[in-house]
């Protein structure tokens, strides 16, 4: 848009640029979705994302380049409107400041970062914030109860593998990190988190050699809220967020 003069606030006094103020290049495509944020020395940036190559079937990655806006319009990267060449390289001066002092209105800044874990019955694909993961057996139900391979619902809740053992003797499975101690033996209505009996709705089971033990029990032993936990019907689908 360029402002023509008068009230900022009347239609008439603005022009609709006639085409697009960010072109595709010959590298990306699909650019949209932008937003603007200032660096430490007041250069406005326009942050959007974009496809690599000349169509949609690339990956979508996210770019920034200077943008200028004054009352000729919309000015971005050198001023072409095309989005600049892949290997272009800016420096730009970050914040120095905590998240809490740059955001006022807040008495505190929680600003620990989520986990979220997307898993599909019969899918040996997962997701962990979005990332695929290769599971080495699928989630099952049973019981109408969603059942996945131990080792993968641990390490994506912060029990690293040397904290996962397994007591064929006794057929229990132990999982420990700093703060939480599991112990789940196959068949029993219980398993017990630090030391404590919390039942179970759904035993642990081991089938194909795999030790499955039910989703979210463990999921709220190891501090996943049930609000946090969604299950997609249509697609058989497990979200959880930690």
């Amino acid at each position: 848009m360029k402002y023509l003069g008068g009230d900022p606030l009347d239609a008439k006094n603005w022009q609709k640029n006639p085409t697009s103020v960010l072109y595709k290049s010959n590298e990306i495509c699909g650019t949209g979705h932008g937003s603007f944020v200032t660096d430490t020395s007041g250069q406005t940036w326009i942050c959007y994302h974009a496809y690599t190559g000349m169509t949609t079937a690339g990956d979508r990655m996210a770019f920034a380049e200077p943008v200028k806006a004054d009352k000729n319009g919309v000015s971005i990267g050198n001023g072409t409107g095309i989005a600049a060449p892949l290997d272009t390289v800016y420096e730009v001066d970050l914040n120095p400041l905590p998240i809490g002092k740059r955001i006022s209105g807040f008495s505190s800044i929680d600003a620990k970062s989520s986990t979220t874990v997307k898993l599909t019955i019969g899918s040996t694909t997962a997701y962990i914030n979005g990332i695929p993961q290769t599971l080495d057996a699928a989630p099952i139900n049973r019981l109408s109860r969603t059942m996945l391979p131990v080792r993968f619902l641990a390490n994506a809740f912060g029990v690293e593998n040397d904290g996962i053992s397994w007591d064929d003797a006794t057929k229990t499975a132990t999982l420990k990190n700093e703060s939480t101690t599991i112990v789940v033996k196959i068949g029993e209505p219980f398993m017990t988190v630090n030391g404590e009996p919390v039942a179970l709705d759904s035993p642990a089971i081991i089938e194909q050699s795999r030790t499955y033990l039910p989703v979210r029990a463990i999921a709220n032993a190891l501090g996943v809220q049930n609000d946090n936990i969604t299950w997609d019907a249509e697609t058989n689908t497990a979200i959880l967020v930690k």
